[in-house]
């Protein structure tokens, strides 16, 4: 999928979750001179190494700590990145938990949290960020084929993944007279740490965070006249190895 050009003019772009995986790619993909970059993560070491890789195309990167888990705190946090950076131009979600837990057995504590990281988080984030937003923003979600799609032992993950896809088709419709979009890229199973330890997974057959990113970018940089709103991104070849015969 190939980006339109960035625009020449300045423009503030905040990622959550870009220490590592889908993040850190999207943030990379949309640096460049005169976009000053907002990195938020948990991890400072990582944020850090994300930081210097978009420095080096060109971009002005701020690291901030975020933990999403801790909503109460998201809109302090948000006032003092417009006081540094100025207000947000665009903002992709990316931030987000896995858990796979028989609904009858799982830890509802860890379910909870997952949840409130998944998805009341990120409408809290995207509520403050959303104030002062100017016309020709976008606020970028990725969500998963989860958000179309159940499977077993998926009850959290699908309900929040479900629930992001019902919040941002209607923030669509509060905000597109604004000139925002608001946009949603679904991937299959993507080569991140989250499927790091499975066994049956071939790693170059996934979906790479590259390819994500290159969706997202696409989004940032589409016309002012359209908004695509959802792009679902599948494996070209299958990758879960077969079992022997």
């Amino acid at each position: 999928m190939t980006a339109f050009a960035a625009p020449a003019a300045s423009r503030v772009i905040a990622v959550t979750g870009a220490s590592r995986g889908i993040g850190r790619a999207c943030a990379i993909a949309l640096a460049a001179p005169g976009v000053s970059l907002v990195l938020m993560a948990r991890n400072a070491e990582e944020l850090r190494e994300t930081a210097q890789l978009c420095e080096a195309r060109g971009a002005i990167a701020h690291r901030f700590g975020f933990d999403l888990s801790k909503i109460d705190e998201i809109e302090t946090r948000i006032q003092e990145i417009k006081a540094q950076c100025g207000c947000i131009d665009v903002l992709v979600n990316n931030a987000g938990v896995w858990i796979e837990e028989p609904f009858s057995t799982g830890d509802m504590s860890a379910w909870d949290f997952a949840l409130d990281v998944n998805l009341k988080a990120t409408m809290h984030l995207t509520r403050h960020a959303l104030e002062g937003m100017p016309e020709g923003g976008a606020i970028v979600f990725i969500a998963s084929t989860a958000s179309r799609k159940v499977y077993a032992n998926g009850t959290n993950y699908c309900a929040a993944k479900h629930g992001l896809m019902g919040f941002a088709g209607a923030l669509f419709e509060d905000v597109r007279e604004r000139g925002i979009k608001v946009s949603s890229v679904l991937p299959g199973v993507v080569n991140t740490d989250m499927h790091a330890s499975d066994p049956k997974l071939e790693k170059p057959k996934m979906i790479q965070p590259e390819d994500v990113a290159a969706a997202v970018a696409f989004i940032v940089h589409s016309p002012a006249n359209v908004c695509p709103t959802e792009i679902a991104l599948q494996p070209q070849k299958n990758p879960k190895t077969r079992s022997p015969a």
